[in-house]
């Protein structure tokens, strides 16, 4: 969040010093320019954090559900087991990762908040 702020001011304050002067150097000019880059980047990988979240934590839905029919299913291989617990490891893992950096306030507007209310699967 911080970055998008500095370069919202950035591009603020070099707008007006670009409206005052009227002149078009090279260096009053570009620094606009430079400024809406990173604040584009910076919606961007906003935009590509919370996607991609947002779809592991469906993957992290379909882990648990799989697991409870599985646990249901008398007829269910030692390989099928496997696999499935496999899958609630990984799960598990990516749950505890991104509950830490969504506590971050550095990188929590990343994640959306439904992270922080998930457990993990046992």
């Amino acid at each position: 969040m911080f970055i998008i702020l500095v370069a919202i001011v950035a591009f603020l304050i070099c707008l007006v010093i670009w409206l005052m002067t009227r002149e078009r150097s090279d260096m009053v000019f570009m620094a606009p320019v430079i400024a809406g880059v990173i604040l584009g980047l910076a919606f961007l990988f906003l935009l590509f954090g919370q996607v991609s979240t947002r779809s592991a934590i469906q993957r992290f839905y379909a882990a648990e559900t799989t697991l409870q029919t599985a646990r249901t299913n008398p007829a269910i291989s030692a390989l099928e087991l496997a696999a499935i617990q496999q899958q609630v490891v990984d799960c598990n893992q990516w749950l505890a990762e991104s509950q830490y950096w969504a506590k971050n306030p550095f990188t929590n507007w990343f994640y959306p908040s439904q992270v922080l209310k998930l457990n993990p699967i046992k």
